[in-house]
């Protein structure tokens, strides 16, 4: 289990650009980025459902026993039993067809890329972290970018502020050491105290006691079940390091995770950013028209209306969660990577133990929020943040895209342009009345496409690649060839297709009810996701008066 400790008052860099000018060989970490398959997600959920039920005092649990995975374990043995059977299938399976020697789909699919390459910068490796650690759960992404808070630190009253996860790289030397934020870019300030109480979290009053340890603890657990390759960084690993002017020297690099408490300094109370504004539709519909503050009110909170569509879309993210976390368990790993068949008396506790972890991580974490939540009434804002951490948590290229890439794009009939290609997720919410549109990663009205892109343009960019998408049956794409802008939207929707479900379900819209602060009744509306691409020239951010 990762342990936090405050930071080391004392640790002095052995060099001011210790980090910043180095090479860094990381070993390579564990590329498998492993998916159950669907009859063990069935098996393990009918396992968590049971064990949800034995140990609840309404049904009999004595309060006076510990409802451990062993205590538990008689009471749920065949439940376990039939996992134990689905992962020996599945394992049994996929021996099957790696052995074969004509070619299959499965053989054949190219093995996922590791989290970092072997040599890294600091500037190449700050990206894979905070997309390895953002990717864990909505929660810790926006915890990245700070959340309101009410927090008591250790011997001092409660105070209103924002709270802050951060990320702080480690790199410890025989000379030294020397700490790093990864979304600061500064050494880092002083951590919060592991006791300190927190009251509020992200416009959520929180019940019983939480500490800063505890919360820490529950982001470490869910980081090391979704990103089990960020692991070893999170206890210390070593490395090689090679400065300028000096030889490889033996290091150690650790990923330290620490919350910081700004009190006062809150924006004005909005569920919805205040910049945001309404945008206008097609010129085709004529009850489309840009409102003003004073005419209309933007909605604030909303509710997705319950239906079938809303039970598939929750079904489509608890799946999607317990796929790709199962095969990272302790228990069901053992029984995945054993050569011989385990006897059932040795595994049967640990896949117990590993169905509690998981109903306690999705069901009582005090941080995490089930995915039942889904069906609440919520504000827009919490809405926007879930929809951009679903598309971010899909591949490193899809949050480049969203944060925007510089790019050399040429198109017909005019010169080569450079500038920053975004992709240009928006959330449009329409009443008979009116429709809104907003920028899901600016959360305000999406700004005028400079230029309109075709099909047909071509767009070329150092950085920016897309693993295989075997599903759609497409092969990696890299724009550091060039590539028409038809190929990259093409990888992208497969992308949103096949990984993203709960936002590919949106392409067509759902129907929502809204609220809005100037009228408490709820108005019906339809909710729909719409994906494009804009291009911001470097010329049009600093114009050039020789341009024409």
């Amino acid at each position: 289990m990762v342990s936090f400790t405050a930071a080391p008052p004392n640790s002095a860099p052995a060099s001011p650009h210790l980090l910043t000018a180095a090479i860094l060989q990381l070993p390579m970490p564990d590329a498998a980025d492993r998916v159950a398959s669907g009859q063990v997600v069935r098996a393990l959920q009918t396992l968590m459902a049971v064990i949800d039920e034995v140990r609840s005092p309404e049904n009999g649990w004595d309060a006076n026993t510990l409802p451990t995975p062993e205590a538990i374990a008689p009471y749920v043995a065949d439940e376990a039993c039939d996992l134990l059977e689905a992962l020996e299938t599945s394992e049994a399976l996929a021996a099957e067809t790696s052995d074969r020697t004509f070619p299959t789909e499965a053989a054949d699919s190219p093995k996922p890329a590791p989290l970092w390459p072997p040599y890294c910068t600091l500037d190449s490796l700050t990206p894979r972290l905070l997309w390895g650690l953002a990717r864990s759960a909505v929660e810790v992404m926006r915890l990245l970018e700070s959340v309101s808070a009410t927090v008591a630190p250790a011997g001092a009253v409660r105070q209103r502020g924002r709270l802050r996860l951060a990320a702080v790289l480690e790199l410890h030397t025989e000379d030294g050491s020397q700490r790093h934020d990864l979304v600061m870019h500064q050494p880092g300030r002083s951590p919060l105290s592991l006791d300190a109480q927190v009251y509020e979290l992200d416009g959520t009053a929180v019940s019983g006691t939480l500490t800063a340890g505890q919360i820490l603890t529950a982001i470490a657990q869910q980081v090391e079940l979704v990103t089990p390759a960020l692991s070893p960084l999170l206890v210390g690993l070593p490395i090689q390091l090679l400065l300028p002017e000096y030889d490889w020297q033996p290091a150690t690099l650790r990923l330290h995770l620490e919350l910081e408490f700004v009190p006062g300094g809150l924006p004005a109370s909005s569920e919805l950013p205040n910049a945001v504004a309404a945008g206008a539709a097609e010129a085709s519909e004529p009850h489309d028209a840009m409102p003003s503050n004073d005419e209309e009110t933007l909605p604030t909170t909303l509710q997705f209306t319950p239906g079938a569509w809303l039970q598939r879309y929750c079904t489509h993210l608890r799946d999607y969660a317990l796929a790709h976390q199962a095969l990272h368990l302790s228990g069901c790993r053992m029984v995945s990577e054993a050569v011989f068949p385990l006897p059932a008396e040795e595994v049967v506790p640990r896949l117990v133990a590993d169905a509690c972890l998981l109903l306690d991580l999705q069901t009582y974490s005090p941080l995490f929020a089930p995915i039942d939540r889904w069906q609440d009434r919520m504000p827009g804002d919490r809405l926007r943040s879930r929809l951009l951490w679903s598309l971010s948590r899909s591949s490193p290229a899809m949050m480049q895209l969203l944060g925007g890439v510089k790019v050399r794009m040429l198109q017909p009939e005019a010169p080569w342009d450079a500038g920053t290609l975004r992709l240009l997720v928006t959330l449009k919410l329409q009443t008979p009345e009116m429709d809104w549109y907003i920028d899901l990663a600016t959360g305000q009205m999406p700004e005028p496409t400079v230029f309109p892109l075709a099909a047909d343009v071509v767009l070329q960019a150092g950085d920016l690649a897309f693993e295989a998408q075997p599903e759609a049956a497409l092969p990696p794409l890299s724009l550091q060839q060039p590539t028409p802008l038809a190929q990259l939207t093409e990888h992208v929707m497969q992308q949103i297709e096949t990984a993203v479900p709960e936002v590919h379900l949106l392409l067509e819209g759902a129907a929502v009810d809204l609220w809005s602060e100037a009228d408490p009744e709820p108005h019906p509306a339809t909710l729909q996701v719409l994906v494009d691409f804009d291009f911001v020239p470097d010329w049009h951010l600093t114009p050039d008066p020789h341009r024409d």
